[in-house]
Parts: structure tokens; C-alpha cells; sequence
């Protein structure tokens, strides 16, 4: 496992892969997961995950638009994440929702 600068997405992603709420899911959504999370890092990981705003999560996803179940994939699995680090202490509850 490499290095990452605590508060980082990569962080986060790290925390959440050791998290209750990952375990608890199968491990073909494990799989998947880890599979859109750690392309997710390797573009982003050095950002920090408390500055991830709505309009920055719309942006990837509308980057997307020619794969729609892809889109949504990451959508779902970012949302995942997300919840982990509010719960974790590393962000603040948006308000309101990424589209």
C-alpha cells in the first residue's frame, strides 16, 4: 500500500476499504467498488476529500454521459464514500444532493 497525505480522497478511500459499512458488502460489490474507487484515486486521490464539492462530483459524472451505467455506478459508489467520511470526521454533510 502506498503512502497518502491524511484528509486525502486516497485517505478516505483507504479508510473506507477498512470500514464496517465496506466489510458488510459482498464481495462481487467489494470488487466492484474497489474497482471504480481506486480509478477514482488514481486521478484524484491527492485532492482533499473535505474539499469534494457537489459541483466537482457533477462535473466526473456529466464526463460520463456516453456511459450512463458507468455514470451511475460511480454515483453509487462515491455516495458510499462519502457517507463514510461524513461519518469518519473527514467532511462536512453537503446540503443537499450530488444530482
Amino acid at each position: 500500500m502506498r503512502r497518502v497525505k491524511a484528509g486525502s480522497i486516497a485517505a478516505a478511500v483507504n479508510g473506507y476499504y477498512g470500514s464496517t459499512e465496506f466489510k458488510v458488502l459482498a464481495e462481487t460489490t467489494k470488487a466492484t467498488c474497489r474497482g471504480v474507487l481506486d480509478r477514482f484515486v488514481d486521478k484524484h486521490g491527492g485532492g482533499p476529500i473535505a474539499g469534494l464539492q457537489p459541483k466537482h462530483i457533477n462535473k466526473l459524472i456529466d464526463e460520463m454521459a456516453d456511459t450512463p451505467s458507468a455514470a451511475s455506478n460511480f454515483r453509487k459508489r462515491l455516495k458510499g464514500l462519502l457517507d463514510y467520511a461524513v461519518s469518519a470526521g473527514l467532511r462536512r454533510r453537503e446540503q443537499g444532493p450530488a444530482r
